[in-house]
């Protein structure tokens, strides 16, 4: 017996191939994944206040400290943060 269904991303019918197919593709369901991923990930930086630019950018200031030993050490802690 064949059952249609509606693809729950694209809105095109489809065949099943098993009860649980929600998706009429694999594209469909790598869009519908990763939208779901997104969506996930703009609540949970809502939630938290997580700042998207704090990825790449250095903790390391533009100018040197005068201090040998504290500039080191800010160095070995910019070090440590991106596990070089």
């Amino acid at each position: 017996m064949v059952f249609m269904s509606v693809c729950a991303y694209c809105g095109r019918k489809f065949k099943k191939r098993s009860n649980a197919q929600k998706y009429c593709c694999k594209k469909c369901s790598q869009n519908a994944k990763i939208d779901n991923h997104r969506g996930y990930m703009r609540l949970y930086r809502k939630k938290y206040g997580v700042k998207s630019n704090w990825l790449g950018i250095g903790l390391i200031g533009e100018h040197r400290v005068k201090n040998f030993e504290e500039e080191y050490r800010i160095i070995r802690k910019e070090k440590a943060r991106l596990k070089i």
